[in-house]
């Protein structure tokens, strides 16, 4: 049966309530965005440890704590 509510970090792959999650703008193809960016989605702890490796952020969680 499914989870309701629930989304997996690209970052540490953990699963969090669906309003916790920010949604972060990466690099594809080897981390040159001239060949195409995408969305996936970050937990907090992860947007913190991994500042490099994202471009923006591009939706906050909506129980931003």
């Amino acid at each position: 049966m499914a989870r309701k509510g629930v989304i997996i970090c690209s970052g540490c792959l953990n699963d969090f309530p669906t309003d916790d999650m920010y949604t972060v703008l990466k690099a594809s193809h080897m981390g040159d965005p001239k060949l195409g960016v995408h969305r996936v989605p970050h937990c907090s702890g992860c947007i913190k440890k991994n500042k490099g490796i994202y471009i923006e952020i591009t939706e906050e969680p909506r129980n931003k704590k």
